[in-house]
């Protein structure tokens, strides 16, 4: 990845970069961009980076809607689907939102009571599983309707994190490790995620290192 002359990340946000200089980058759902609706809610929200889109149902009772450049999903079963499961060995997961009330916040899972998922269990606790569960405690509590940016990263070597605004979560239960050929299988977005507004993801085929996840952090704490 190309950083640029004169990159100084102590500046704080730099309003040049985005992640389409990230050369892992696999999938970008962009704030604002690539959200289409029907009467019933959103309908689609397109990959500005590959074409596996994510797709809503066509029924009213199963469609996040368009609110302030993000996808608001306010019922058990709103949901958006990828177009292709999402199946990783490496990878960095990053989702800018917030959420209403605490407990069973998804992010993302392989489906209506699937296996694999990555969430928010609770305002200090995130979840990943894969194949195996593991539980991570948040270094901060997170506060009800503020936007933060959450990532879940697998390693070459099958370590796991999970941040959040750059802060690294503390290994609560489970070995923090999943061997890297158990692959990832996540289908949705949503469901049940009550109050949960989702306004940017991006989805990366690697961990990042320390100067490339401090500029994706900075970036889409602008969204």
């Amino acid at each position: 990845m190309g950083l640029g002359l004169g990159l100084n990340l102590s500046a704080g946000y730099v309003s040049s970069w985005e992640p389409s200089e990230l050369s892992s980058l696999l999938h970008w759902y962009r704030s604002g961009v690539g959200q289409t609706e029907d009467g019933n809610g959103v309908t689609a929200w397109n990959d500005q980076k590959g074409s596996n889109n994510l797709t809503g149902g066509t029924s009213a009772g199963e469609q996040p809607i368009i609110q302030q450049l993000g996808v608001f999903f306010n019922s058990n079963s709103d949901h958006l689907e990828f177009d292709s499961a999402l199946t990783l060995g490496k990878f960095s997961f990053y989702i800018r939102a917030s959420h209403s009330s605490p407990g069973d916040f998804f992010t993302t899972q392989q489906s209506s009571g699937g296996t694999d998922f990555m969430k928010v269990q609770t305002n200090e606790e995130a979840r990943i599983k894969i194949t195996n569960r593991h539980d991570y405690t948040l270094a901060s509590e997170l506060t009800n309707d503020v936007k933060y940016t959450i990532g879940y990263e697998r390693a070459a070597n099958g370590d796991i994190n999970v941040f959040v605004d750059s802060e690294r979560a503390t290994l609560a239960s489970g070995d923090g490790n999943e061997a890297i050929t158990d692959l990832t299988n996540l289908v949705e977005l949503g469901r049940p995620a009550i109050g949960l507004t989702v306004f940017e993801i991006v989805i990366l085929n690697d961990s990042l290192d320390a100067t490339n996840r401090a500029l994706l952090f900075n970036y889409l704490s602008s969204k």
